[in-house]
Parts: C-alpha cells; sequence; structure tokens
C-alpha cells in the first residue's frame, strides 16, 4: 500500500485545487461539475496526480480550468 509521508514546503503547494484540469477523458473530473483536486507527486520533476482518476501529468502540460 501506500504510505502518506507529510511534507512541508513552500514553494510549490503539496495539493491543486480547482484550478487543473485532468488530462484523463474517462475521469469523473471531466464528466461531472466538480472542483479537481490534484497532488504533487513529484515536485522536482512537476508530477501531479489526478485525486479522483490517479492520473499523473506534468504540471507544466497541465490545462488550466
Amino acid at each position: 500500500g501506500h504510505e502518506v509521508v507529510e511534507k512541508k514546503m513552500v514553494e510549490t503547494p503539496a495539493e491543486l485545487r480547482g484550478n487543473v484540469k485532468c488530462n484523463n477523458p474517462l475521469g469523473i473530473c471531466d464528466n461531472e461539475p466538480m472542483a479537481t483536486i490534484f497532488n504533487v507527486v513529484d515536485k522536482a520533476k512537476g508530477i501531479i496526480k489526478c485525486h479522483y482518476c490517479d492520473k499523473e501529468q506534468e504540471m507544466s502540460k497541465a490545462k488550466l480550468c
């Protein structure tokens, strides 16, 4: 299983809410009117993961909604 380790950094929030669009065409975010939540999984590479469908994407390529 996954172990969540609490990391606190100032530069990048650990979580992005409501302003990034998930790039999973079948994901709940695209089909439901809801705020997206992304967890930052790799700050160095800028990788974020959708809280709902676990799809990862690069922050630099993420579309804002």
